[in-house]
């Protein structure tokens, strides 16, 4: 029989089961494109919520009201992820990010319309050491104040 603790140590197991009380689902969908010649990753997250309108500053309040530890958390990961590529492994976390990140999509269906942009909220952050300070600050403090309750 498997034991997920025997391949942890046991302060690893806690805070795995510690973040998956705060979160719940997948990334829907996660791209390649070519930017000048550089492989950009981003990432695309389908949305069935039903808004009052789906207006870029409506789209945009829902998001980050409803979706912003998601956000934070897939693009932190994203980036930590591609750092175990040997093509991305010698660069640091900011060449990385610069480089090679292409930002959160939430694409909310009901609202989507051929030829506009409604429905469709993007997210990038200004660099590297602004997404890394909004995780350590939003969600791993979070998380230690919640599981001192």
């Amino acid at each position: 029989r498997y034991s997920l603790g025997a391949r942890f140590h046991e302060n690893q197991m806690v805070r795995l089961l510690e973040i998956r009380n705060y979160f719940n689902g997948f990334i829907d969908l996660l791209f390649v494109r070519n930017v000048d010649g550089k492989e950009v990753y981003s990432l695309l997250d389908w949305k069935s919520d039903t808004l009052p309108d789906y207006s870029e500053s409506e789209t945009a309040k829902h998001s980050v009201e409803k979706y912003s530890i998601q956000m934070v958390l897939y693009s932190y990961c994203l980036v930590k992820w591609l750092k175990t590529f040997p093509k991305y492994s010698s660069m640091d976390y900011n060449e990385i990010y610069k480089n090679h990140f292409g930002g959160i999509y939430y694409v909310y269906l009901r609202g989507t319309k051929a030829g506009t942009d409604n429905g469709i909220f993007a997210q990038k952050w200004e660099n590297w050491e602004m997404l890394n300070t909004i995780f350590n600050d939003k969600i791993c403090k979070k998380m230690k104040t919640e599981s001192k309750k």
